[in-house]
């Protein structure tokens, strides 16, 4: 077996926060499915309002994160 790649630490640092910020859309999302069952409609108008600014920004961060990841990758 071949030895894995070494990867710079801005690739780990994204693939990390990629991770992450797909197990907390993960939770929303089962948050957001649990809580009809539970006649809790205002928990989801209020995660939604709270959490929905964030998100976007964490998105686009991550966006940037791995583009610069990709250029210094090919460096």
């Amino acid at each position: 077996m071949g030895r894995a790649p070494n990867r710079s630490g801005i690739y780990r640092l994204t693939t990390r926060v990629v991770k992450y910020l797909m197990l907390a859309l993960f939770a929303f999302l089962l948050v957001c499915l649990t809580a009809p069952i539970f006649s809790d409609f205002q928990v989801i108008g209020t995660l939604v309002s709270t959490i929905s600014p964030w998100f976007w920004r964490l998105a686009i961060v991550t966006i940037c994160l791995m583009a610069t990841s990709a250029v210094a990758e090919a460096l």
